[in-house]
């Protein structure tokens, strides 16, 4: 889905656990498009005003915390790594109990490893996941058909 948006230059900006939808086969769907954002060449039209701060903080990227952050595939991108990591650590990566303390632990503290809380997490597999949550957009996989294909190595090496 964020290899469609990003060719369609769409940012959905809302990637969390509950808007991504499992059908009866088996495929992931995404869902949830009220906040999408695109991208025309160099300007970004917005649904929402430019200092609103919207969507799950638990899953936001570091530079949507900040109202003059650049955002682009790689929030995404970020946000998807905060779901994969939800599913492996049982939590998402940063829990706090008010919105600051929940800001800053997103812009400026590492996560915690998924396989500290769960031992059988492949190290491969948590290596794509710190990778996306990456702070820096530079840090991260730079379009979203990069991460799938490494997810789908890692997947062809757990299967050897």
């Amino acid at each position: 889905a964020l290899e469609v948006a990003y060719d369609r230059q769409v940012l959905h900006r809302n990637i969390r656990p509950e808007n991504i939808l499992l059908t009866k086969s088996g495929s992931a769907k995404l869902a949830d498009f009220a906040l999408v954002r695109g991208v025309a060449l160099t300007t970004m039209q917005r649904i929402t005003g430019s200092s609103e701060l919207v969507g799950d903080l638990a899953y936001m990227a570091p530079e949507r915390t900040d109202p003059d952050g650049i955002v682009d595939c790689r929030s995404d991108i970020y946000s998807l790594g905060a779901c994969l990591y939800t599913l492996l650590a049982g939590r998402p990566p940063f829990t706090a109990r008010g919105t600051v303390q929940l800001i800053d632990l997103v812009r400026y503290e590492p996560p915690v490893p998924p396989s500290r809380m769960n031992l059988s997490v492949p190290g491969a597999l948590e290596g794509v996941v710190m990778k996306c949550l990456g702070k820096s957009p530079t840090d991260r996989f730079q379009e979203p058909r990069l991460l799938r294909e490494e997810l789908a190595r890692v997947s062809r090496l757990q299967s050897l």
